[in-house]
């Protein structure tokens, strides 16, 4: 895809989509695998108000027009000692099935 913006569009803008394919893996390098492969730290934290903007408490629900949403329970991540809100679920209709994670119960 960078080769193909590098042609269609020029040098500038596959420069500019490649520092941003550099930052995304970097990100994903520093925050995700560094702390669960390497036994390092994660030194890249959401602010506090982002979670309490965007992230619902645990055990909550919420009405939606497709069902009913209830945010995950919090889970041990081993890697960093402390807790994390695993994904949210969906209960209402679902034509695909369940759609549990592998794992789940």
């Amino acid at each position: 895809m960078l080769f193909m913006t590098f042609i269609i569009d020029g040098p500038d803008s596959a420069l500019t989509q490649s520092t941003g394919l550099i930052a995304a893996h970097l990100y994903d390098f520093l925050t995700r695998i560094w702390p669960t492969f390497g036994g390092g730290r994660n030194y890249i934290f959401t602010p506090a108000i982002v979670k309490q903007w965007f992230g619902g408490q645990a055990g909550t629900t919420q009405q939606r027009a497709y069902g009913t949403a209830q945010a995950g329970r919090p889970r041990e991540d081993p890697a960093t000692t402390r807790a994390e809100a695993a994904s949210a679920r969906s209960t209402g209709f679902n034509a695909m099935g369940p759609g549990r994670r592998l794992g789940e119960d």
